[in-house]
Formats: C-alpha cells, sequence, structure tokens
C-alpha cells in the first residue's frame, strides 16, 4: 500500500472512531497484565480568516474545582440520530487518584466537520478539525468558552485538500503547531502558529514547512529549540526529519538524523518521536523486508534512542541487536507513543496493544513492564492487508503518574507504578466511539 492510501486509511480512521459524548461510570473493560499557558501576546488572530462559525458557550461563573487535571475527550453527538454528524468535546475533572466527574457544562458542542483533534495548555485548548483550528478558553472550573476559529485548510469545510490534524505545543506551551495532510497526494507539511491566550486569537508564522511524513507527531528537544519527526514513504526514503525553532517560533527545516543499523536484509520505517526532559528523542522502527512500502515486517517494530546535540544534530547508538522491542505494536505504523512528565514512564498504543515501559535517562534503558491487547489484529502480505477490531487511541499523562486512552467504546484511566498498571477508581466510563484524548494537568497533588 502507498503512503498516500495509507494516510487515507488512517485518515478515514480517526474520522470514524468519534461518536459520543456522555459518561457513565462503572462498565466494564479491560484489565492490566503486568504545560504551563502561553505568557506571550503575540498574535490575535487577524493573519488568519475566520473559521465557519463558532459554538455557543455553555459556561457558568463558577470557581475553581482544584482539580488535578482537566481531561478532554472529543467525540461524537450522543443526542443525534446520526452521531457522526456533529461533534463534541467531553470534559472531566480529574482527581489526584484520577477518579473523573464531568466539568460544567460539558459536552460542549463544536463546528467541527470531525472530531477535534486537540492539544493545550493551562488555560487554553485547540483542536483541529480537518479544516479550521477552533480555540477554546479553560474556565476555573473546566468549563470550555469557545473563543475563535480560523481556517487552516484548502478547499473547502466539506471537501478539504489540506487538513490540519495532529496538534502539538512545544514544551513551554508558547506556540502551537499544526500537522497538515494534504490530498490526494499525501504529503504533509507543519504549520507553525502565535496565539494570544486573552482572545485565543491564532496568526500563523512563517510559512508551512515540509518535511512531515506521515505520522503527525513532532517531539522537541529540552532547549525547545529543535524538534523532531520521522515517517518512510514508497519510493524507498526512510527519514528522521529535523527542525530548528526560530525566534518566532516558525519550524525551518534543519537536516536529517542518522538510521540505526538493521539487519541483513531489513530496512527501517520509522514513525513518530517522543521527547524526554534530557535531550532525549525515542523513535518507533519498523523492520521491513524490503525498502518500498508496504512494509513487509521483518520483525516485532523497535524503538531507537536519540541523543540531541546542542547544536541541535542527531545521534544514535541504536541497532537493531540492542533496540528495545515493542511487542504490543505491529509493523503498520499505526502507533502513538508519550513520556510521562515526570520521565519515569513511556507508553506507546497501536491496533494491537497497549504497552508501558520503565524508562531510565541516565543508562538509556527501555524496560517493558505490562502489555495489555486490544483484541484487533493487523496482516500486510504485500499485496493486501490492514487492520481490523478494537484498537487503543492516543495515550496522554497528567502529573500525577495517571495514564488516559481508549479502547472501543471507553475512555480508561490507568495508575502507573513501576509494577505495572492499576485501573484507577471509576474507570473505564462509557464513551461511545470517542476519537483523542488530551490532558491538562492543573495542580502536581
Amino acid at each position: 500500500m502507498s503512503v498516500p492510501a495509507r494516510i487515507a486509511a488512517l485518515v478515514l480512521t480517526l474520522v470514524l472512531t468519534g461518536c459520543s459524548s456522555q459518561m457513565i461510570p462503572g462498565s466494564s473493560g479491560p484489565s492490566a497484565s503486568g504545560g504551563s499557558g502561553n505568557s506571550g501576546s503575540s498574535g490575535s488572530g487577524s493573519g488568519a480568516s475566520s473559521g465557519s462559525g463558532s459554538a455557543v458557550s455553555t459556561c457558568g461563573s463558577g470557581g475553581s474545582t482544584n482539580a488535578a487535571a482537566y481531561v478532554y475527550v472529543s467525540a461524537g453527538d450522543s443526542s443525534s440520530s446520526n452521531p457522526q454528524a456533529n461533534f463534541e468535546i467531553v470534559g472531566y475533572s480529574a482527581a489526584a487518584d484520577g477518579t473523573l466527574t464531568p466539568v460544567p457544562g460539558s459536552p460542549f458542542p463544536t463546528t467541527g466537520l470531525m472530531p477535534l483533534y486537540t492539544a493545550g495548555t493551562g488555560s487554553t485548548l485547540f483542536g483541529a478539525d480537518g479544516y479550521n483550528i477552533d480555540s477554546f478558553q479553560v474556565q476555573a472550573n473546566g468549563c470550555l468558552n469557545p473563543q475563535g476559529s480560523v481556517v487552516a485548510g484548502q478547499g473547502s469545510p466539506a471537501n478539504p485538500a489540506f487538513m490540519p490534524m495532529n496538534l502539538s505545543l512545544d514544551p513551554q506551551g508558547a506556540d502551537l503547531y499544526s500537522f497538515d495532510y494534504g490530498l490526494p497526494d499525501g504529503f504533509s507539511d507543519f504549520g507553525s502558529w502565535s496565539f494570544n491566550t486573552g482572545t485565543g486569537g491564532l496568526t500563523q508564522v512563517g510559512a508551512n514547512v515540509g518535511g512531515a511524513g506521515n505520522s503527525g507527531m513532532l517531539a522537541f528537544s529540552s532547549s525547545h529549540e529543535y524538534a523532531v519527526t520521522s515517517y518512510c514513504y514508497d519510493r524507498g526514503g526512510e527519514i528522521v526529519q529535523e527542525y530548528q525553532r526560530t525566534n518566532s517560533g516558525a519550524l525551518v527545516r534543519f537536516g536529517y538524523g542518522p538510521l540505526p543499523t538493521a539487519a541483513s536484509g531489513s530496512f527501517y520505517c520509522p514513525l513518530g518521536a517522543a521527547a524526554d526532559g534530557s535531550n532525549h528523542i525515542v523513535i518507533a522502527m519498523a523492520p521491513c523486508q524490503t525498502e518500498y512500502l508496504p512494509c513487509i515486517a521483518s520483525g516485532p517494530e523497535q524503538l531507537a534512542v536519540y541523543s540531541v546535540a546542542d547544536s541541535g544534530k542527531l545521534s544514535t547508538a541504536s541497532t537493531w541487536q540492542n533496540m528495545t522491542a515493542v511487542d504490543s505494536a505491529p509493523a503498520d505504523g499505526s502507533v502513538n507513543y508519550q513520556f510521562s512528565p515526570d520521565d519515569r514512564y513511556f507508553a506507546i498504543s497501536s491496533f494491537t496493544g497497549l504497552q508501558l515501559f520503565a524508562w531510565d535517562s541516565a543508562t538509556v534503558t527501555l524496560t517493558s513492564i505490562a502489555t495489555i491487547r486490544s483484541g484487533g489484529a493487523c496482516s500486510n502480505t504485500g499485496t493486501g492487508g490492514g487492520c481490523s477490531g478494537p484498537r487503543f487511541g492516543n495515550v496522554a499523562w497528567d502529573q500525577n503518574d495517571h495514564l488516559y486512552t481508549t479502547l472501543n467504546q471507553q475512555l480508561l484511566v490507568y495508575s502507573v507504578s513501576p509494577s505495572g498498571l492499576t485501573p484507577a477508581p471509576g474507570s473505564p466510563y462509557s464513551l461511545p466511539s470517542p476519537a483523542w484524548v488530551t490532558v491538562l494537568p492543573q495542580n502536581a497533588q
């Protein structure tokens, strides 16, 4: 399957994952086996055209709930006869032990044509729906007030040709970055945006920069000056892309990182990137029998570890012989992964499983702690294949070592410890076809 076809399938998968809103505690689910806000004022939104409308505010004047975190899940409208025709955001207040309660006003309507793929700071939440990027002000009680919407895509809302999807913030929460997937050829860019926390206004800074590939994942160095992503494509190109972040916040292409040494007759297909707080980047590598896509797996995915020099250049000592294997992920590129805020843990999700690792930055070591199977399966014979069945959604963390993800019609919350994953009190929560989870830490407790 070519990259455009793979991405089109991924986009379709993401579109189809959003469906409902109401939290129903106490339903059954799988069991385990084993930023601060932007202080700048650049950008008032005048540099981008307005979106297709604003959702109506439902926030009152409630005070702070003293939440450890606010959790927002993009989903469809459960009250609609066609849930996937209307999308909304379901909000929760997370206690220190991971227990969730709905925030006032939840669920929050949106004007999105797709589920919103979200990112946020302590006071602002952003959502990309494939055409617009919307801004929401996070009230003291977790309620969301719509602040504005800008057109970030091309084409039309009903038929977008260049689609803002995954969103990232730099580690200081100063600038926003959109992964813009291009149809029909699959060539993708990153857009750079400054924003005003008072108005939610977004202004694009610099031009879109190429080399975004097909992952949508962007990882920043500890200095916040450099960023990394990775991807591969069907003409025989495996890319670890380096960017430099300018004073304005715009990304510019900087160089290419090395690939780990592969076994004889094998080629690595990298996808995505995640950063810890000590200038390490982890990239998932799928070993393939051929340099060209589709990737016919020659083994399980592995995790390459890179170091970022002061100059921004990447280096790695990872090889096929010393890299940690991922037994929860198929070699098909359907992965999402993140470090915990305290850098003690690393989690990766995919169609087939959720896996937790302990991370030691001093020895640069990943050690598997727990794996949970989704029940989904993937295959690729070179002439056909794909993934089917339930899959885990993206992974997100709060500052109290709780891991959030979705599976089937549920939002899952796990308490993480060196001994593994334990469902947090009240987890799982029923949410028909949730699409994307974002956690905004408020108070570490």
